[in-house]
């Protein structure tokens, strides 16, 4: 007698078919995930460039004493409402032990900010110029690994710094060559990189036990007292109230607020969700965001020298920053195995 055909039940075919469909839609979706993810960082460079010129239209509009100060209370109002949103206030109040480091980076955020402000009211200076320069601060976190850390540097490491030298050289000795005072506008810049690099070792260090809100909320509370403590040192408090009364300009300067509280808060969104060393390398596209819409926006000229430097700075840190996160993985894979 022939062996007779034996076919799968069909409720067993209909629920490996249900199985296999609900696989891939968890794959399609955990990459279109990722997708949204990274566009989101590159959305989160867009407001970073949006800020850049938008902050220097504020302070060709006024000093950067008033800029300053009434943009940083929006910005402040928002991520307050945030913080109390989310729960987090009691924190915020009382930040426990840490409290001193919190002011501290609140401090060296106020000369950042005052720094790059200052800067881009300078004749001459460009917003994309100071995009550009502003990313030395990946060059800036490792010379100071090195120095601080003793961290060992690598082949990639040194190729990386001497490539964003090549790119920092490039924009400031075309401003060199056309003006003084950009110069000093982009010395300035190069502060607020170092200010910014200082302020990441110390968030990274001291700071863990605060939320990402709350260090933000002391950074945005910290600028905001530096800039009221200026006006009237400066004789600039009457020009502060009477911008009051012209509304045009208080919706820009709120508009700015909002920028800024986006910066924070988009730039901690999208580093929760991926990983640190590409939200860096995404985050890198911020000079050329920032020197398509000076252009459009301001009518800058967009020159040789600036899209080379911006060329060069990128590659350099995307040289670092990969050729770092594949030692991490390297290490991780090795002490693993030790163990």
């Amino acid at each position: 007698m022939p062996n007779a055909r034996i076919t799968p039940d069909a409720n067993v075919q209909r629920q490996f078919a249900a199985a296999n469909a609900l696989q891939r839609g968890e794959k399609a979706r955990g990459r279109l995930g990722f997708v949204l993810d990274c566009g989101g960082v590159l959305f989160c460079a867009l407001v970073w460039g949006t800020w850049a010129v938008a902050a220097q239209m504020s302070v060709r509009m006024m000093s950067v004493e008033v800029a300053g100060f009434w943009s940083r209370t929006f910005a402040l109002i928002v991520l307050l409402l945030v913080t109390f949103w989310r729960g987090e206030a009691r924190m915020l109040c009382n930040p426990g032990p840490v409290v001193k480091w919190a002011i501290l980076i609140g401090v060296m955020a106020f000369a950042m900010n005052a720094a790059q402000l200052y800067g881009l009211r300078m004749p001459h200076a460009s917003a994309a110029n100071f995009s550009v320069i502003v990313k030395t601060d990946v060059l800036f976190t490792l010379l100071a690994a090195r120095l601080f850390l003793k961290e060992r540097m690598f082949r990639l490491d040194y190729a990386g710094v001497a490539i964003m030298a090549l790119g920092v050289g490039s924009v400031i000795l075309q401003d060199i060559r056309r003006y003084e005072l950009a110069v000093v506008s982009d010395l300035l810049f190069l502060f607020a990189a170092l200010a910014l690099t200082f302020n990441a070792f110390v968030i990274k260090s001291k700071l863990q036990v605060l939320s990402n809100r709350v260090v933000a909320g002391y950074n945005c509370l910290m600028t905001f007292l530096g800039f009221l403590t200026l006006l009237p040192l400066t004789g600039k408090w009457g020009a502060a109230m009477a911008e009051l009364g012209n509304l045009k300009h208080m919706a820009f300067l709120a508009g700015l607020g909002v920028l800024i509280a986006g910066v924070y808060l988009s730039y901690y969104h999208v580093l929760n969700r991926l990983p640190l060393w590409l939200v860096r390398v995404l985050l890198l596209f911020t000079p050329l965001f920032t020197m398509l819409l000076d252009s459009l926006i301001q009518r800058t000229k967009i020159t040789a020298p600036q899209v080379v430097g911006a060329c060069l700075l990128i590659a350099g840190a995307c040289v670092i920053i990969i050729g770092h996160d594949r030692r991490t993985r390297f290490m991780v894979i090795e002490s693993e195995m030790d163990s």
